[in-house]
């Protein structure tokens, strides 16, 4: 049903005028976890150089 109700709606939109992508939500999954690890590493960086420079 979900599909049904997806492929209806990307219609509509494309016919709008509007850009449409259908992506695997698989990616959507890996982007996620690739962007968390990065603030993960960003944050590390921060509170390293605040402990090494005594900041």
């Amino acid at each position: 049903m979900l599909l049904l109700i997806g492929v209806s709606l990307s219609t509509n939109l494309v016919a709008e005028a509007w850009c449409v992508s259908v992506v695997n939500p698989v990616r959507i999954t890996g982007f996620a976890q690739g962007e968390l690890a990065q603030q993960r590493n960003r944050a590390d960086a921060i509170l390293l150089a605040k402990k090494v420079c005594g900041l």
